[in-house]
C-alpha cells in the first residue's frame, strides 16, 4: 500500500472548463454568454432574428517528462448589426450618384449627397 494520497483525476468535461486557466478560462466563458444573449435579444427586438456564435479550441502539448501544457482559445461572432440600404445610379462615366438619370429634375429642387443624410436642399 502507498503512503502518498491519490492523485487527483478530471473525469468530466465540465471538471476540465473548470480547471483550464485556474477558472479564468470559465469565467470568461460566462461573460461572453452574456454578451451573445445581449445582442441576440437586440437583434430580436430589431430584425426578429440573430444568430452568434461561440467557438471554443483547446490545444494540447506534451513534453518528454509527461508534462502537458493546455491552451484554451475562446473567439465569439455576435449577429450582424442591421444595415440600411442605399440607393444609386451609375453615371456614363462609371461613378455613381444619388440622382436617377431617368427622371427629370424638379424646378427648384436640388438632391446634394452628404456622409450624414439623405439632404434635400430647395434653391
Amino acid at each position: 500500500m502507498s503512503d502518498q494520497p491519490a492523485q487527483p483525476k478530471i473525469r468530466s468535461l465540465p471538471q476540465f472548463i473548470a480547471m483550464l486557466e485556474d477558472g479564468d478560462f470559465a469565467d470568461d466563458g460566462a461573460k461572453e454568454l452574456e454578451k451573445i444573449n445581449a445582442a441576440l435579444k437586440q437583434a430580436s427586438n430589431a430584425q426578429g432574428k440573430g444568430v452568434a456564435k461561440l467557438n471554443l479550441g483547446i490545444e494540447f502539448k506534451i513534453d518528454r517528462n509527461g508534462v502537458v501544457e493546455i491552451k484554451g482559445t475562446m473567439t465569439t461572432k455576435l449577429p450582424d448589426k442591421p444595415r440600411s440600404r442605399t440607393i444609386a445610379w451609375t453615371t456614363p462615366d462609371n461613378f455613381l450618384s444619388p440622382q436617377n438619370p431617368n427622371q427629370p429634375n424638379l424646378p427648384g429642387v436640388i438632391v446634394t449627397a452628404t456622409s450624414d443624410d439623405d439632404e434635400i436642399k430647395t434653391a
